[in-house]
């Protein structure tokens, strides 16, 4: 690593800033950022089937303690194999593909193994055991008090599994999809099937948001549930399932109609829990980074409450003013970027210690690594798909959003931005040198001798807390990386 991460300085971050374009960027940016890449991917492949936890077992985090994340959370380890795929997909490499798909059919086995466990969410004769939010490494249930039901883990790892299932059938695979993965019956005895099968069941029923805090109707379990069960009627019909796709498509189109309820049109924010029942009663804001994550996660390319949706940019645009006035990091303009957490009035801070000398001890929220990659890989879809249309409305919604983006520029309501434009370029030139700049706050945050991120960084100092090696974390890299418009694809083989 060397140089990429030694050298990696302060004056650099700073610089990088002044330039727009890709052809100008520093030396040292374009050490790093393939660099980072390489880190992350070892990183999180470390946390994948582990010699001291089951082959398939995704662990969030090797910390055991100060907090003890090594469980395999369902939500994560569905995104995280999500990205082990799309690096099979990429990699040039034998034996980073066999890598790869080795751990891949590991995770469909130990999911199916989840599947069949029973535990405190419920069982598996009726699929309410789905709603199980975590396992213990070696695969047997956690008994302790939770969060449940959490909804989004199955929804999410139906999306992953499809994406694998498609890929093995295009290896000459299908029996063992067939056998394995989606069988077609009711009850099912495949993992794709049945988790579907949960997700058109189940998605009515209250559940606790991806922070594990706030039971009620959630946006981001929504829309995963909505890409997972429309994913599923198309794989449906190419497995010849035509009645399930028939009604897998019904229950997407009645999620559709729910999901709108989550906008406020009054204060242009996209609410990430309505109908709330139980949790947390403190969200006063409405606030939260789980609808950016929403929109990552389950766009389905369909626009609906897309990249560019202007109801999105407006509550993107509204979190981040939210914590540059909340986190001291955010006020010291030297530092490039800014630093985004999971909502404003967060007081997790990621440790276990809550008291100190038996009293108990104020604590709060601080940025995490995922939640400002976020923004950056939101940015980058948005250029994209901007780039695609080929025009940008403002809308009274997205106006701020833009104004934020180039302050010196003149937008209007109603204004029409069209490809061919030199005001084009410069709007999505300006969406990919935001983008970076939550790249550069990341990379000034996280280990630089090592590249290694944990799951937050203090509010305050900047120094890295919690969880360390957050696998979530390194997957969000990637992803970002991966969403970055115009980058060469790194391809890296896998060490092992």
């Amino acid at each position: 690593m060397g140089i990429a991460f030694r050298f990696f300085t302060f004056i650099f971050v700073v610089s990088f800033l002044s330039f727009s374009s890709d052809a100008a960027m520093p030396t040292e940016f374009k050490d790093w950022f393939p660099a980072e890449q390489r880190v992350s991917i070892r990183s999180m492949f470390k946390n994948i089937s582990r010699t001291d936890a089951a082959p398939g077992c995704v662990v969030a985090s090797p910390s055991k303690n100060n907090p003890n994340y090594f469980y395999h959370w369902v939500r994560d380890a569905a995104l995280t194999m999500n990205v082990v795929l799309e690096f099979y997909k990429k990699t040039l490499y034998p034996e980073s593909k066999e890598a790869a798909m080795k751990r891949l059919l590991e995770y469909a086995a130990f999911s199916r193994t989840n599947q069949l466990t029973n535990n405190r969410s419920g069982n598996s004769d009726d699929l309410s055991g789905f709603g199980e939010p975590k396992f213990l490494a070696d695969g047997g249930k956690f008994d302790g008090d939770w969060a449940r039901p959490q909804s989004d883990g199955p929804a999410l790892r139906a999306i992953t599994l499809i994406n694998l299932a498609r890929i093995l059938i295009q290896n000459g695979q299908e029996m063992y999809v067939r056998e394995n993965l989606y069988d077609g019956l009711v009850p099912s005895n495949t993992v794709i099937k049945a988790d579907l099968q949960y997700v058109g069941t189940y998605w009515r029923a209250k559940t606790n948001d991806l922070w594990e805090e706030v039971n009620g109707d959630q946006f981001y379990t929504r829309m995963v549930q909505r890409k997972a069960l429309i994913e599923g009627a198309r794989f449906a019909d190419e497995m010849r399932d035509g009645e399930a796709a028939k009604w897998y498509r019904g229950q997407a189109q009645a999620i559709t109609a729910e999901i709108g309820r989550h906008w406020n049109p009054a204060n242009g924010r996209i609410y990430a829990t309505i109908n709330q029942v139980g949790g947390l009663r403190t969200k006063t804001s409405g606030l939260d980074t789980a609808v950016i994550l929403a929109v990552l996660h389950g766009d389905d390319g369909d626009g609906f409450f897309g990249p560019t949706d202007e109801r999105v940019l407006s509550t993107a645009y509204q979190l981040k003013r939210e914590f540059i006035k909340n986190y001291a990091i955010n006020h010291d303009e030297k530092i490039p970027g800014i630093a985004i957490g999971r909502y404003p009035e967060d007081t997790y801070d990621g440790t276990d210690a809550d008291f100190v000398n038996g009293r108990q001890r104020e604590t709060f929220g601080n940025p995490w690594f995922l939640t400002t990659l976020a923004f950056a890989e939101l940015l980058y879809k948005a250029e994209t798909d901007f780039r695609n249309a080929g025009q940008i409305k403002i809308t009274p919604y997205n106006l701020a959003f833009f104004q934020d983006l180039l302050p010196s520029d003149q937008f209007d309501p109603g204004m029409v931005i069209s490809a061919g434009e030199e005001f084009f370029n410069r709007v999505v030139q300006a969406l990919r040198i935001s983008g970076d700049g939550y790249l550069l706050r990341v990379a000034y945050h996280l280990n630089r001798e090592t590249g290694a991120m944990s799951e937050q960084f203090n509010r305050q100092t900047g120094i890295m807390q919690s969880a360390t090696d957050l696998t979530w974390s390194y997957a969000a890299f990637l992803t970002a990386a991966w969403a970055r418009p115009t980058v060469n694809d790194y391809l890296y083989q896998l060490t092992r």
